[in-house]
């Protein structure tokens, strides 16, 4: 270790402009392949947390016409639901979820338009990290007991109310169309039943804001289906309706299984449970839309762009680097009669070799420390950037990158400069390793 120290600090010094400059070059590698590293990693968790352990399943399967058809009865309960968590090790949360159509709401004499809402169960906000502002969420007991409650985004609430603090404790009221029987006097024969009137009346309910959540990003609310308003899975039923409503779709909190294999184990587990066998569907994205393929494209998006940003990163490194070839070489030649008289005084090839290579991966790692540091406040920047570019375009409001990077980014990329560093200046130290032990002997 000291021979390599000795020999690194020997090459500093005998062409110290030379050594800084290089040293410079492969710094500024070692920053770029950081900060790739960085980036690409946080684009990674990103994909990773939004898609891969959030999963979308229901029963039926997609026809020849690209059609999903649902299966009459589907084989999901709410307390069945309840219960894949402790019955299974890959699901860790589950919620049923049911589109509601609210084509308008009212909020005193004034009508809106709320762009999408859910019902569905206690869990939901957990599963798909929904954010809460203001309020709190609903609970098992306020879906079993039939209320009528709701969380809006921030931006509804903000439209309807003013404000997130000022929404909580007021009401909205929907419409809702139900058809209406008005039995007509009895006619001729005494035959009262006859001469039925069918009317439709608009039967009105109200809900009350309970909570706030922060608005879902573009890329959340388009491939992950997350609305602009939850209420609590039932609480939707028309008056009159069995107070048990059929789940269609649920999601599902995963350990990162796919959903091919998703639908494989889930499948045996309901076996297991005694329900019959019933096809299954699982796929990431939208609950509403079975076999969505956005947000499986948006995840590849993400991924490729993590890829090339660690490629481009990686192309710089090893170009910075690619003169530790030379500099080798010329060292080797002008310490041939030092190395010569090692051999002749016991040192193999190997050793040889290695110790000039490993003379540039020191070389290379103290320059890529240097690199490493600087790379921080070079993240941080293009952090910045990427985050307003995202923005600008409605996919998210900040917050997808970390303020440091994460810590295996500059250690890896000082590890990897280390390793190109002694790859390139293996072909020079290999040809060192061949000094001729007679020529040392005779140095002696």
């Amino acid at each position: 270790m000291i021979d390599i120290l000795q020999l690194s600090a020997r090459k500093a010094l005998k062409k110290p402009g030379k050594a800084f400059l290089q040293a410079a070059v492969i710094a500024a590698g070692a920053l770029a392949f950081s900060a790739g590293l960085s980036i690409a990693g946080s684009i990674a968790e990103l994909e990773r947390e939004t898609y891969r352990y959030r999963v979308s399943i229901a029963a039926g399967v997609t026809d020849e016409a690209g059609r999903f058809d649902y299966e009459r009865r589907s084989p999901f309960t709410v307390d069945l639901i309840d219960s894949l968590s402790k019955e299974t090790g890959y699901i860790r949360r589950a919620a049923a979820v049911n589109q509601v159509n609210w084509p308008a709401v009212k909020v005193g004499e004034n009508r809106y338009s709320i762009r999408s809402v859910l019902s569905a169960g206690e869990h939901y906000a957990a599963i798909m990290g929904v954010t809460l502002l203001e309020g709190r969420f609903y609970t098992r007991e306020d879906a079993d007991a039939g209320r009528k409650l709701v969380l809006l985004s921030s931006s509804v609430a903000d439209s309807l109310f003013g404000s997130a603090a000022d929404a909580l404790g007021q009401y909205l009221e929907t419409e809702r169309g139900v058809m209406a029987m008005a039995r007509g006097q009895g006619g001729q024969g005494g035959q009262g039943g006859q001469g039925q009137n069918q009317a439709l009346r608009m039967a009105t309910e109200r809900y009350e804001v309970i909570g706030v959540y922060k608005d879902p990003s573009e890329l959340a609310r388009s491939a992950l289906g997350i609305p602009d308003a939850i209420i609590p899975f039932g609480a939707d039923r028309p008056p009159g309706m069995n107070a048990v409503m059929p789940v269609r779709s649920i999601v599902a909190e995963t350990d990162g299984t796919a959903p091919a294999e998703l639908e494989e184990r889930l499948a045996s587990t309901l076996a297991s449970l005694g329900i019959e066998e019933t096809p299954l569907s699982a796929w990431e994205g939208d609950p509403s839309t079975p076999n969505a393929s956005a947000a499986a494209e948006a995840r590849k998006t993400l991924a490729s762009l993590a890829g090339a940003i660690t490629g481009l990163g990686a192309l710089i490194l090893l170009a910075s680097v690619f003169g530790i070839y030379t500099s080798t070489a010329m060292d080797a030649a002008d310490g041939r009669k030092g190395t010569a008289i090692r051999r002749a005084l016991g040192e193999n090839s190997a050793g040889t070799a290695l110790r000039f290579a490993a003379s540039s991966a020191a070389f290379g790692s103290f320059a890529a420390l240097a690199g490493a540091l600087l790379s921080i406040p070079a993240y941080q920047a293009l952090a910045k950037a990427a985050e307003g570019i995202l923005g600008g375009a409605g996919m998210s409001e900040g917050g997808i990158f970390s303020a440091l990077p994460p810590l295996w980014a500059p250690l890896a990329a000082i590890a990897a400069t280390a390793a190109a560093c002694a790859f390139f200046a293996l072909p020079a130290a290999i040809g060192a390793s061949r000094a001729s032990i007679v020529e040392g002997i005779q140095e002696l």
